[in-house]
């Protein structure tokens, strides 16, 4: 069984919240026309948030997955890209509230926006970081010793 905490989970998610952060402060900022020291904190708070849910939740699904991610179709990409960012609005809601001073119903409004903006980076690192990590893994096997054999021949 794999343990929720690995160093895939690790750079997973470390990689793709520095990603977002960078992409997604300036155009929160723009959009909600405030500075981008506040969008700034919100962002690197939810991203911090959305750091341990990513882990655990992708921790969660690795450990009860019954096929490689690498293998997975489209539907089950978005299907589990959907699940994630489900989980991250309602976990960063009340931060939004508090940061931005919106209603329940405002942040919930700006959560749904940035929702279909994050969709999409979502699944597409996802299924990019799944291929670069395969390859990686298959780079460091240790060569089988009968192709070696053969290679010499």
């Amino acid at each position: 069984m794999k343990t929720i905490l690995s160093k895939e989970r690790i750079i997973h998610a470390t990689g793709f919240e520095a990603i977002a952060i960078l992409l997604f402060t300036p155009l929160m900022a723009w959009t909600l026309k405030t500075e981008v020291a506040t969008t700034g904190a919100l962002t690197v708070m939810m991203s911090l948030l959305a750091m341990l849910w990513n882990m655990v939740y992708n921790g969660l699904i690795d450990r009860y997955r019954t096929t490689e991610r690498q293998h997975w179709r489209f539907r089950v990409r978005l299907l589990h890209g959907v699940a994630f960012e489900a989980g991250l609005v309602v976990i960063c809601l009340p931060l939004a509230v508090w940061m931005l001073d919106l209603t329940l119903l405002q942040a919930f409004f700006m959560e749904l926006a940035f929702f279909v903006f994050i969709l999409p980076y979502t699944v597409l690192y996802n299924w990019g970081f799944d291929k670069a990590w395969r390859r990686w893994q298959d780079s460091k096997e240790p060569a089988d010793s009968a192709a070696l054999f053969s290679l010499r021949e």
